[in-house]
């Protein structure tokens, strides 16, 4: 969904509910998009990191929808007035169709780490209509981090 320059992701879960993957900035339509989308209440909502335009809707969100939990990764380091769950590489879960894998960020590629970086990064997995659906998601997580991330065991380089 469009939230001006910032993102949010609705993954309809059947019924009435939905898990949402950033809210995209303050007044970015997110609430619109779900009553649109018939979402009345949210099992999950993923905030991959602490940049207004992944989270800044979220105060909205909360006071207007009922959300089951606040999923975010080691390395927030944001104000959120809710109580957060803060999820670990190689965790899953599973609701109906829908599962996510928790990839990263890595514990020890969060000291130093800009915003950017700490970025919750996710496989969601889906059934649809047309069959499965599997995609990534990885926030603003820059280039070298995210090489990093997806390369944990890089090629030694041998002394000839």
């Amino acid at each position: 969904m469009r939230c001006g320059a910032g993102d949010a992701l609705v993954i309809n879960t059947g019924g009435q509910g939905g898990w949402l993957i950033d809210t995209g900035n303050p007044g970015s339509g997110v609430l619109q998009c779900l009553d649109t989308l018939g979402v009345r209440h949210l099992e999950k909502v993923f905030i991959t990191h602490a940049h207004e335009d992944h989270m800044g809707a979220l105060p909205e969100v909360l006071q207007a929808i009922e959300v089951g939990e606040v999923l975010v990764s080691g390395g927030f380091r944001g104000a959120v007035q809710a109580p957060l769950r803060v999820l670990q590489p190689g965790e899953q879960q599973q609701e109906g169709s829908v599962s996510f894998t928790v990839l990263g960020p890595e514990p020890g590629l969060l000291r130093g780490a800009s915003v950017n970086d700490t970025s919750l990064v996710l496989r969601v997995d889906f059934q649809a209509q047309g069959g499965p659906v599997s995609f990534f998601t990885a926030g603003d997580m820059e280039s070298e981090a995210m090489s990093r991330l997806l390369t944990p065991n890089p090629p030694q380089a041998s002394a000839c």
